[in-house]
């Protein structure tokens, strides 16, 4: 992931708590909100909506299984 990233992007990016959209932004789901250490490093690292520079065209076929098989869009019911 992106270097000023590298604190916690990954492990986010891994539990389905931020994605990359079609246009190369960070989406962080509703999930996120409801733990509070998690929500508040999205915060502080101003991730939300954040254009990422290493996505590219190629990359998209991995962002999309992500988000159709990790990422969280819904909150829990």
């Amino acid at each position: 992931m992106a270097p000023n990233c590298s604190l916690g992007c990954d492990s986010l990016y891994g539990r389905g708590y931020i994605t990359v959209d079609e246009a190369g932004r960070i989406r962080v789901s509703p999930l996120a909100d409801t733990m509070p250490g998690v929500h508040e490093h999205i915060q502080q690292q101003h991730l939300a909506d954040r254009a990422v520079p290493w996505s590219a065209k190629e990359r998209e076929p991995h962002f999309r299984w992500h988000r159709a098989h990790t990422f969280e869009p819904d909150p829990p019911a």
